[in-house]
């Protein structure tokens, strides 16, 4: 499951959708108030009832086992770009300190959201995949 960040939409995945689309079955959602999704306006948007939605959309789908990537996750895979002026390097490692389970992956010359950046599809897709995969604790 591809989850996009406050502000944004499913649609900020879609050049690393065909890569992964052709090895996962991949599950694209609009939070609530963002892209096609019905529901709040956003001013009113909260992470409690964006994971409420998520798990409704999931139950409805019957998806009962899946690898959340994106912000804020379990088993969260973090990506931080090293030049974030929206988030600096601290709110990454901070959130790597904070979340069990949780892996942070740094990228150079990155701004805000390197995971939806073209200059960076390539390393983001080894990366998400090696996350994926099943020996990714073994190795990290």
């Amino acid at each position: 499951m591809l989850l996009h960040d406050f502000g944004s939409s499913s649609q900020a995945w879609k050049s690393a959708l065909p890569e992964l689309a052709g090895r996962f079955h991949v599950v694209l959602i609009d939070l609530p108030g963002h892209g096609h999704s019905t529901g709040w306006l956003v001013p009113k948007f909260d992470y409690p009832g964006a994971a409420h939605a998520i798990f409704e959309v999931l139950d409805k789908l019957g998806v009962k086992d899946f690898e959340p990537i994106g912000p804020s996750t379990d088993r969260t895979l973090i990506v931080q770009g090293d030049h974030d002026r929206f988030f600096p390097l601290h709110v990454g490692v901070g959130l790597y300190a904070a979340i069990p389970k949780s892996y942070l992956w740094v990228v150079p010359d990155a701004g805000h959201l390197p995971c939806f950046d073209e200059r960076h599809r390539d390393s983001f897709l080894k990366v998400a995949l090696e996350f994926l995969g099943s020996d990714w604790e073994s190795r990290h």
